[in-house]
């Protein structure tokens, strides 16, 4: 629809540029066509009355010229001069405005009659010119002469009223061409306004659409996030409860088994060697139970991140990294306090871990530095090695996604840089004065 509308107020933006042109062009056209119409014929009738003038005294010097050859050229230039008269009438008659007619039609007889009252005058003798010559002129010629030049002027002001009305004709058209464009221009501002209004009634329609679908994706986004950190927290409960019950019960009940077993091998002195042989296999087999049980405790939460703080429990990862694949892991966390609260404690430590891990498995790495360091308001933490490295705009696994967001439920920054074959430093910053305020509410 707003296409169709859009496009169609261009078109009818076009079509009134093209008319407007169109409209412009024509009425100039017939200005300058009524224009020239008229000055010819006011040319013409200029024309007419100075040869009418021009007559007289032609006549006047044909009546009193004492000299035969002389009188017979003026005769030829009079005739020449009726001709000139008689072709400028007959062209000021063609396409003549009907209301010019009735003036035209008298001016062609009044000088046809005017031309014929001279006729006689071509047959008289030199004597006879002479001798009428005054009262001819006065009688006849000159009275005519007025006459012509009085109704030529009245042919040229009917000639001027034709221009006068062509004029008003002109002004009519300019008026027509005005309400067209206004009329074009008013609708044009109605189609206008009415897309106006349905554009910005869409707009908003979509602005309180995409509002509504943000603030929904937002509350998904926080639910989300909400369950993301209900589940990290359920998880590390239940990795803090199953090391306990390993250690408690299960470590405690192999190591009851350990005892019995001592105490049995010790009571039984003189069996044969092959009921001790299998003494100590069993003996062998439950103390091997037993550090499995405990490794998979301290795995799952070592106890030393409750009893004993964060700096202790990060030294005790890297070596059991260490000892487990051969890498060198190096901590450097003296500043770190020992009264962190258990939700930074578990975030710092599992992000190590992860790491520590990846750096051992995935990049294969030789060295690995561990540094924590504790400012007035926050703590930052990275670990580099010097492995094979990542691209990270590709390659990123859920733990990754994991440590972003365990940093992200504290507030803090994480960050990862890393080039394939230049290593990778893992980095975060978590801000300590809201950690503390939030701890004491």
């Amino acid at each position: 629809m707003l296409w169709a509308g859009f496009g169609g107020l261009l078109a009818l933006i076009l079509l009134m540029a093209w008319k407007g042109s169109q409209v412009v062009s024509s009425i100039q056209s017939e200005s300058n066509q009524l224009r020239a119409e008229y000055n010819a014929r006011d040319d013409l009738l200029d024309g007419i009355r100075f040869s009418l003038e021009k007559s007289a005294s032609d006549i006047r010097d044909y009546l009193l010229d004492r000299n035969p050859a002389a009188v017979i050229q003026r005769r030829a230039d009079l005739e020449q001069l009726r001709q000139r008269i008689t072709d400028a009438v007959d062209r000021y008659g063609r396409n003549l405005p009907p209301d010019e007619a009735p003036s035209w039609l008298q001016l062609t007889r009044d000088i046809h009659a005017y031309w014929n009252a001279l006729e006689p005058s071509f047959h008289w003798a030199a004597g006879a010119r002479r001798q009428r010559a005054e009262d001819f002129l006065n009688d006849q010629i000159i009275p005519r002469q007025g006459e012509l030049l009085a109704l030529a002027t009245t042919v040229d002001r009917a000639n001027q009223r034709d221009l006068q009305r062509s004029n008003g004709r002109i002004t009519e058209l300019f008026r027509q061409f005005h309400m067209e464009l206004a009329l074009s221009a008013m609708v044009a501002f109605l189609l206008g306004a009415v897309l106006a209004w349905f554009t910005i009634a869409r707009i908003l329609g979509l602005e309180r659409a995409s509002e509504a679908q943000l603030r929904e994706v937002t509350r998904a986004r926080i639910a989300l996030q909400t369950l993301s950190h209900r589940l990290v927290a359920a998880q590390e409960e239940e990795r803090r409860r199953v090391a306990r019950e390993l250690h408690d019960e299960v470590g405690q009940a192999l190591s009851a088994v350990l005892v019995e077993l001592g105490r049995l091998e010790n009571r039984l002195p003189s069996q044969p060697e092959e009921n001790r042989a299998m003494l100590s296999v069993a003996r062998q087999l439950a103390d091997h139970a037993t550090a499995q049980v405990r490794d998979m405790a301290l795995l799952l939460r070592p106890s030393m991140l409750d009893d004993l703080g964060l700096v202790p429990a990060l030294q005790w990862q890297a070596r059991e990294v260490s000892r487990r694949t051969g890498v060198k892991v190096k901590v450097a966390a003296e500043t770190v306090a020992d009264d962190l609260p258990d939700e930074y404690r578990t975030c710092i430590y599992r992000i190590v871990q992860e790491a520590v891990n990846n750096a051992a498995r995935h990049a294969h790495a030789s060295t690995v530095r561990v540094e924590a360091r504790q400012e007035n308001a926050r703590i930052r933490v990275s670990i580099q090695d010097d492995g094979g490295g990542f691209d990270t705009a590709r390659e990123k696994g859920m733990g990754i996604l994991g440590m972003e967001e365990r940093v992200k439920k504290l507030g803090g920054v994480f960050r990862i840089d890393s080039e394939t074959g230049s290593g990778t430093i893992v980095s975060l910053l978590l801000p300590l004065a809201e950690a503390k305020s939030g701890a004491v509410r």
